[in-house]
């Protein structure tokens, strides 16, 4: 028997469906809902496909939606179980302040000192002795900057991995930073750069460890506090 054209597209349609898995999710308030699928009032929902881009990413424009969903626009790509990206911080490609030598101080006449090549960063008053309160900052192609000790030649960084807590030295390998700026002028929060790390972003602060002469290390970012910020006083 010669099924009429009408049945015969509606089991083209069915059979396409059943091989789909019920067709695509509809991602709402209250769940994927797919196509066909009741919703709770006695309707379904409808839609259409609009076609797919040539890599691969399908392109869905929904007719009719119930109450609570979303619509989606029709040129916008919806890829099934993926979240949207978090909006991604855009970094100038040019240091906050020009290369030189500067002071790094904080409350005062706290200054980060290195009295020995590789020795742990201390934050200490002026000791008279030419060049270990000094650093010679350079930026670099992508925004970022080294700092290195203008007496011994080795940078301020860090040992290992960068974490919570990781004591701040000089070193022969420099490692680079980001300047934020804080609320005062020629202040700056210096942050290990394509953060966050373990959920922080970390900055350069005092450590922990209660014991004198003040050590450095990173703590995480605290954008807020003032007392996390350097002052930058130019020795040129």
């Amino acid at each position: 028997m010669i099924r009429p054209y009408a049945a015969l597209r509606k089991t083209a349609r069915q059979a396409a469906k059943a091989e789909a898995g019920r067709g695509p999710a509809f991602i709402g308030g209250g769940g994927a809902v797919r196509f066909g699928e009741a919703t709770g009032r006695g309707r379904s929902v409808l839609g259409k496909r609009s076609g797919a881009r040539p890599d691969g990413v399908r392109l869905r424009r929904f007719v009719r939606v119930r109450p609570g969903m979303r619509r989606l626009n029709a040129t916008r790509p919806v890829v099934r179980g993926a979240l949207a990206a978090p909006p991604t911080r855009v970094e100038s490609t040019v240091a906050p302040i020009p290369n030189g030598v500067y002071a790094i101080t904080k409350r005062g006449e706290q200054l980060i000192t290195l009295m020995e090549p590789k020795d742990l960063a201390l934050l200490l008053p002026p000791t008279g002795n030419p060049g270990e309160q000094e650093w010679e900052v350079e930026g670099r192609s992508d925004g970022t900057i080294v700092i290195r000790n203008l007496r011994h030649g080795t940078f301020l960084t860090y040992d290992n991995d960068p974490n919570v807590n990781e004591m701040i030295m000089g070193s022969t390998e420099p490692r680079p930073w980001a300047l934020y700026q804080a609320a005062e002028p020629q202040t700056f929060h210096i942050v290990v750069p394509g953060g966050p790390i373990d959920g922080y972003e970390l900055a350069l602060d005092m450590s922990l460890l209660r014991i004198f002469p003040p050590r450095l290390a990173l703590r995480p970012l605290e954008v807020a506090d003032q007392r996390q910020a350097w002052r930058f006083e130019s020795h040129e």
